[in-house]
């Protein structure tokens, strides 16, 4: 089982700051734009060589603007079915992100409902709460870790039903806005794209695209 771990973290910014405010003043943000991240050099994905070697990308939602290291989803409602597959398959990497609050929260209680102190005291409570996060990943037994992976799917699946939001009360999404991509980038997403939709589809995704279980 894989260790979700977080490892760059940024806290006590105002919920009403734009996404692209929050992640360019971030030490992430200001390393990926003056390419001082050390990634990877790029490589070609599995039996995918006729589509080159293309970069390590950090997985994104529409708050996020498309960049040749951020892949976000393709906008509008009017998408082609190859645009609403490459989606369906971000979604489900984006669920690593999504499992990592939902840890957070399944192990701090605080995150349950909005947290009454001061703002900076309020940064050192997640600053803890995180780093207490990734020493517990990397102790706990497999057996404690499933058991904690099995009732953070609890949560979304009653969540979900209950047409709550998936993410703790305490813990947001970033607002979204408007991006035009650069043409690298878009270069970029189209080898993913092609790679999802005709190297390596999943059975089911088809499926799924066309009931839109996703997003």
């Amino acid at each position: 089982m894989p260790i979700i771990a977080l490892w760059s973290l940024m806290s006590g910014r105002l919920g009403k700051n734009s996404d692209g405010g929050v992640f360019a003043n971030s030490n992430l943000g200001k390393r990926l734009q003056r390419n001082e991240l050390s990634l990877p050099e790029d490589t070609c994905l599995p039996d995918a060589a006729h589509l080159g070697p293309v970069p390590h990308v950090i997985v994104g939602d529409a708050a996020f603007p498309l960049h040749k290291h951020i892949m976000r989803p393709y906008p509008g409602r009017g998408r082609t079915t190859r645009e609403r597959q490459f989606n369906y398959r971000l979604s489900r990497a984006r669920r690593v992100v999504e499992n990592a609050f939902g840890l957070l929260a399944a192990r701090w209680r605080v995150f349950h409902s909005k947290i009454a102190v001061q703002p900076d005291f309020c940064t050192r409570i997640v600053k803890a709460a995180c780093c207490l996060h990734n020493m517990l990943q990397t102790v706990s037994t497999p057996a404690q870790l499933t058991q904690l992976n099995n009732q953070v799917r609890e949560t979304r699946k009653q969540r979900q039903k209950s047409k709550k939001p998936v993410l703790p009360e305490a813990l947001h999404n970033l607002t979204c806005i408007g991006h035009r991509p650069g043409q690298d980038a878009a270069l970029v997403r189209e080898a993913f794209t092609q790679y999802f939709c005709d190297v390596h589809p999943l059975p089911w995704q088809m499926h799924n695209v066309m009931r839109g279980n996703f997003e």
